[in-house]
């Protein structure tokens, strides 16, 4: 590990190059994870360890910031750098550990407003040295109302950096009610008449069963059924199948085998006699499901299997007194029926305050900015943007 130290505030800053020294700070991580205000399940140790071993991270270097005060970790930034040219001019692309399996992302940093700052500062500063001050430091779920992200920015900006923020999606989220009263007076009275009336037909099919099968000894007989489902649909025909994978399937295949054995796994099964017809797989963590993955058998879609899952979802989540169910991802139009609340995920972007930063942040970003506060303007542009990625995706 490579180390530099802040003298004024004693800080130390190690860098952990391999996963071999992940290891060994499982603990430091999870007691620096418990102090922070939003305790996402995807900033433990071990989404991070996992998907250091298993996603595909090709092209990238990946290495984690920490800081540490004598022998206590008080700071940790996962994060991966691929080389670029701009212009002819080499830089750095640093982005956080995640992709577009992460619902969330960002540092863990201390609760007290010096030493974080102190953290921030020593991180940046290694970013700069590694890279000659020609970066762009970029991470694309953070989510744009907590007060971690918020207090992150500050920083930032108060270092002199440029920092951007541009909103990519609106996760929905679905607080459950605290009286006995059926789930389904959460939805519209017609949203409940038409689910009762398909639950009936698929019955009338076959026997209907609901399982949550998360602790089942047959847990990889389970997750290899819900990804053959998935190849029944569009997702099969496109490519983008988990069983299609291989780093994807061991990615989640590992993570469910890791989350089983803390009790944190939320597996569900929607079945007509022995026939899968959708499936759900999230995290159960802190009286919050996290879904993660779902999909339903194209062949039942006349029956809405994908909402008759959610309904029961959130039955069983309702009859254990949890509190929330976070649908991660887009604001599909079906989550909408449930959900209550709407975030914002941005995507962060922080430019080295050298004219490098400068320049490369105006040439490819300012002017966007600027259009965008002429709404039509920049509504058109991307319109046809849209359309024109399309229209390359099908010639592909």
């Amino acid at each position: 590990m490579n180390k530099q130290i802040d003298m004024k505030n004693l800080v130390e800053l190690k860098v952990i190059n391999n996963r071999s020294n992940l290891l060994k700070i499982e603990k430091d991580w999870n007691q620096l994870f418990i102090q922070q205000e939003q305790q996402w399940p995807f900033l433990e140790w071990e989404w991070f360890n996992i998907f250091w071993a298993e996603m595909d991270l090709s092209g990238w270097d990946v290495f984690i910031l920490t800081a540490w005060e004598i022998d206590t970790l008080v700071g940790a930034a996962p994060l991966m750098k691929k080389e670029k040219r701009f212009f002819g001019l080499k830089y750095s692309i640093i982005s956080g550990l995640e992709n577009v399996h992460s619902p969330s992302y960002s540092w863990l940093l201390p609760k007290e407003s010096d030493k974080k700052h102190s953290v921030v500062k020593l991180f940046i500063k290694h970013i700069s040295g590694i890279t000659t001050n020609r970066y762009m430091l970029t991470w694309k779920n953070a989510y744009s109302y907590h007060s971690a992200t918020k207090d992150l920015k500050r920083i930032l900006y108060s270092e002199g950096l440029k920092v951007d923020s541009l909103p990519l999606r609106f996760p929905l989220t679905f607080s459950i009610p605290r009286d006995k009263k059926s789930i389904l007076y959460s939805v519209s009275k017609s949203m409940r008449k038409r689910l009762r009336n398909k639950w009936k037909r698929l019955n009338n099919m076959g026997k209907v069963v609901f399982e949550e099968v998360s602790g089942s000894p047959d847990l990889s007989d389970y997750l290899n059924s819900a990804w053959e489902l998935e190849l029944k649909t569009w997702k099969g025909k496109s490519g983008s199948a988990i069983a299609q994978d291989v780093f994807l399937k061991n990615f989640y295949n590992n993570l469910a085998i890791k989350l089983s054995s803390s009790g944190k796994l939320a597996l569900f099964m929607l079945w007509s006699d022995s026939e899968l017809v959708a499936f759900l797989y999230g995290i159960c963590d802190k009286q919050i499901i996290h879904e993660l993955k779902g999909s339903y058998n194209p062949e039942f879609s006349d029956y809405s299997p994908g909402h008759l899952l959610d309904w029961k979802v959130m039955e069983w989540t309702q009859n254990r007194g949890l509190r929330k169910v976070n649908m991660c991802g887009e604001a599909e139009d079906y989550k909408k029926h449930w959900c209550n609340k709407q975030d914002e995920v941005s995507a962060i972007r922080v430019f080295s305050p050298e004219l490098f930063g400068k320049l490369f942040y105006h040439i490819c970003f300012g002017w966007k900015n600027k259009l965008r506060k002429i709404g039509i303007i920049y509504g058109i542009i991307e319109f046809f943007n849209k359309k024109r990625r399309r229209l390359t995706k099908k010639s592909i």
